[in-house]
């Protein structure tokens, strides 16, 4: 959706507008009075994700007609188990590899004069930075009017 919108010059505040700088952005955006490609259906994704989520239950239930009453073998839930695992572990994995780094700062994108600067991780520019500084002690509860 975002890719049909900025296809076309885009108009970002302050008398700026920003034009598309890669050509792919402009082939999703169809030509004035005509039809949207055949590749751009904005209900698409929703429809592989649901097929692809209630696949395995659609195969564990045709499973179950085609073998009335017989119990699933151990060693194919043994399996399923481990590939459990490995996913899990992988997620972890990349989790871990993907992180950033806690003195590192993220740039957030912006609109330049040359176009749009998409964001991106710099390094810190003050050493020493992480961790901060510990914080000043609270001042003293207040302890109400004073009696005379």
């Amino acid at each position: 959706m975002l890719g049909c919108l900025a296809g076309r010059a885009v108009f970002v505040g302050e008398g700026r507008v920003v034009k598309p700088s890669r050509p792919a952005a402009t082939a999703l955006v169809a030509p004035t009075g005509g039809a949207m490609p055949a590749a751009y259906r904005p209900g698409m994704p929703y429809l592989i994700e649901a097929v692809l989520f209630l696949s395995p239950f659609a195969l564990y239930a045709l499973w179950l007609r085609l073998n009335p009453g017989r119990a699933v073998a151990a060693h194919l839930i043994a399996l399923a188990l481990l590939g459990l695992v490995i996913a899990i572990g992988g997620a972890v994995w990349y989790g871990l590899a993907r992180g950033m780094d806690p003195k590192a700062a993220y740039v957030p994108p912006r609109v330049t004069a040359d176009g749009i600067v998409p964001g991106h991780v710099e390094p810190s520019r003050r050493p020493g930075a992480w961790p901060p500084a510990p914080l000043p002690a609270p001042p003293p509860p207040h302890q109400g009017a004073q009696p005379r």
